[in-house]
């Protein structure tokens, strides 16, 4: 059983990926780079943290860096653009249920996710999810999901990240988790047949036999 749990936020706890890469292909968009190139790069990067996905598509179509002002300038935009779609966005049916029967059980709950805070934090409070999970953590440049956070939670519940359980839903979460030192669960809702490293679930209910 482990005493702390950390979940993605983007389609693990939040049903958001349909309308994410459509927004930051528009914030790129005013940059020249085409829509189908944004929405490919971003459906193959997604679940990384939100510089390093930004970083990478501009870095392929101009050849340069993303500058920290400009990567500020456009991380506002697509944080706004997905703050008026989110709240009218749902969570996955069984996230509430999941939630309270760990709470009851006396885990503490996390969320980690590569939105920006301010994107984050006020669709948390519009769930109305304070109650159940102990912090949100956003990412930031220095402060990103992934080994950062994971530290930080380490640090703030005194457990050694082989007590930790992160639970996502992509591939680069896996790897984050993995960098991060501490236990991994994958959930994928569609059809899965591949082995891999970690344990991989169908449906967040599944959980409480893991945890």
């Amino acid at each position: 059983m482990y005493p702390v749990v950390v979940f993605d936020w983007d389609g693990t706890l939040f049903q958001s990926q349909g309308y994410k890469g459509e927004n930051l292909a528009v914030v790129f968009h005013e940059l020249g780079i085409p829509r189908e190139v944004t929405l490919q790069r971003y459906s193959e990067l997604t679940g990384n943290p939100r510089r390093r996905i930004m970083d990478t598509i501009y870095r392929e179509h101009s050849g340069g860096p993303l500058s920290p002002t400009l990567y500020e300038q456009l991380s506002g935009q697509f944080s706004a653009l997905n703050l008026v779609c989110g709240i009218s966005s749902v969570l996955y049916p069984e996230v509430l249920e999941v939630l309270e029967h760990l709470h009851r059980q006396g885990t503490r709950l996390f969320i980690s996710s590569s939105a920006a805070p301010e994107e984050l934090e006020p669709l948390v409070a519009h769930f109305r999810l304070e109650g159940l999970i102990e912090n949100s953590y956003g990412s930031r440049p220095g402060f990103s999901k992934g080994p950062e956070h994971m530290a930080r939670i380490c640090r703030d519940t005194g457990y050694a990240p082989d007590q930790v359980l992160f639970v996502g839903d992509d591939l680069a979460d896996m790897e984050l988790a993995q960098a991060a030192g501490v236990a991994r669960i994958r959930v994928v809702r569609e059809a899965h047949t591949k082995s891999a490293p970690y344990a991989v679930i169908p449906n967040l209910r599944d959980l409480v036999f893991e945890v």
